[in-house]
């Protein structure tokens, strides 16, 4: 019985006394995300796929770059890592690299 009215009285006062910048802000960042939601609920109905059976699109190549913390000549090199100078990949699986 009392929750509503102090819903409704306790906003009202803190609005008038100052804190209404505070109240502006949140309906507007809640409206702007209201419409990112709708946009992307929307980008993603249109890139959806509609056949299931259809055949996706594969990447044309694959690029894989490793970062390396200090480098050595070739001839220092374990033979897999010394075959990555080629342009061809060693292995399609990732290897773990100990220290």
């Amino acid at each position: 019985m009392v929750t509503g009215p102090v819903l409704v009285i306790v906003p009202t006062t803190r609005f008038l006394q100052g804190a209404w910048p505070a109240v502006v802000a949140a309906i507007v960042l809640w409206a702007m995300m209201r419409s990112m939601r709708r946009h992307y609920g929307a980008t993603a109905a249109e890139l959806a796929v509609t056949d299931p059976g259809a055949e996706l699109a594969r990447p044309s190549r694959v690029v894989a770059i490793v970062l390396v913390a200090t480098a050595f000549k070739a001839e220092g090199l374990p033979p897999r890592l010394n075959r990555s100078r080629s342009r061809a990949p060693i292995s399609k699986s990732a290897e773990p690299v100990g220290d």
